[in-house]
């Protein structure tokens, strides 16, 4: 039988879609997010050393969200962009990306 395991359904389940653009950057990194009842967002920014660089709480609105990111003072280099939606119902859901800045 061809399917998916309930285990892949777990876990495709634990993620949120973003998307962040332009990728690479150098000013600014604006992040995509869909939200539901006005759940909120933490995202967090990392260096390869995994150093926090950029924290930063908003609260989504139903539908899709865009919030901008100023990288401006982070010095040019590979990082990690994490986001985790906290539901009402104390649900998280997580999404990493990749992010290259330079100059």
């Amino acid at each position: 039988r061809v399917g998916v395991s309930e285990t892949d359904q777990v876990a495709s389940s634990n993620e949120i879609k973003i998307s962040t653009y332009p990728n690479p950057s150098q000013d600014y990194v604006q992040l995509k997010v869909v939200g539901d009842n006005q759940d909120n967002i933490e995202v967090m920014i990392t260096d390869e050393m995994g150093r926090v660089r950029f924290e930063k709480i908003s609260n989504l609105t139903q539908g899709e969200n865009n919030i901008n990111i100023d990288v401006k003072k982070l010095p040019a280099g590979k990082y990690n962009l994490r986001a985790v939606k906290s539901a009402k119902d104390g649900s998280s859901k997580i999404s990493t990306k990749s992010l290259i800045l330079g100059n």
